[in-house]
């Protein structure tokens, strides 16, 4: 389909594998559909792009946009929200 990447939001892969039999095996037929195709996940939603200011959820975050840097990649998108948000937090008091 021409895209460079793509984001797996759903659960049930090898995390599952306790409670799904089938969880190990959708695991793999994720990887070979994918093939050499980045993908982040599954049960992913904590990716903010702040190169370009996309975020995956539909929630504030404390996030500025950059030139260059670093990602931030959690499981939870909770996670990113507060680390950001401590970030933004701190840049207030310091004003």
């Amino acid at each position: 389909m021409g895209v460079g990447a793509a984001v797996c939001f759903v659960s049930g892969f090898s995390e599952a594998a306790a409670e799904d039999a089938r969880a190990n095996g959708l695991q793999a037929d994720l990887l070979a559909a994918a093939g050499d195709m980045p993908t982040l996940g599954p049960n992913f939603y904590g990716f903010i792009n702040a190169l370009d200011g996309v975020l995956f959820w539909p929630d504030q975050h404390g996030s500025t946009r950059v030139d260059k840097g670093v990602a931030i990649l959690t499981q939870s998108s909770n996670i990113a929200i507060n680390l950001t948000m401590q970030a933004w937090a701190c840049r207030l008091r310091t004003r």
